[in-house]
């Protein structure tokens, strides 16, 4: 089966986010909660340069959950608007965006400190090689009040094991 690099991706920083056990807790009513499971709401390009916000809901089987997310792809590719779903809206997803076309070093994800967003916000950019290395820059927010640094470190760390055994 050839997988596109994007749902594997997704769906290997959903593996290593679900085994980070700071990145599956939330505030709600000011109050935290830990999700058992955290699933991913991408932003997904149209051929007419707009976007939607798509759901796919994470599941260790990988077909599976590539068989779910090309039909969630799409549904949010022949929608108009932004596409938001009560899953969208969901509060154990991660926030994600995919940015295939150029590499960054920094990169900032709007929000409020004022609504109370919990929910972190990854973005990938461009793979690139560099000598024999492939890199995927990421960018990661986080509610500081729920994740710290080591806890980023435990996700990056867990991003490098699965690269190395999965790859």
């Amino acid at each position: 089966m050839e997988v596109s690099f994007f749902l594997y991706s997704v769906h290997f920083l959903l593996k290593c986010i679900n085994a980070t056990t700071a990145f599956k807790l939330r505030i709600e009513n000011g109050e935290v909660v830990e999700y058992d499971k955290i699933n991913i709401s991408p932003t997904i390009g149209r051929e007419d340069g707009t976007f939607g916000f798509g759901f796919f809901e994470y599941d260790t089987d990988l077909s599976l959950f590539i068989e779910n997310a090309e039909k969630e792809i799409h549904r949010v590719k022949n929608s108009t608007g932004l596409s938001f779903s009560k899953d969208t809206a969901r509060a154990d997803v991660i926030r994600y965006s995919a940015l295939p076309w150029f590499a960054f070093s920094e990169m900032k994800h709007a929000g409020s400190i004022q609504t109370g967003d919990s929910i972190p916000k990854i973005s990938t950019g461009k793979l690139i090689q560099e000598k024999k290395k492939l890199l995927l820059p990421i960018s990661i927010s986080v509610h500081h009040g729920l994740v710290d640094g080591r806890n980023v470190a435990e996700f990056i760390q867990n991003v490098k094991d699965g690269q190395n055994n999965t790859l």
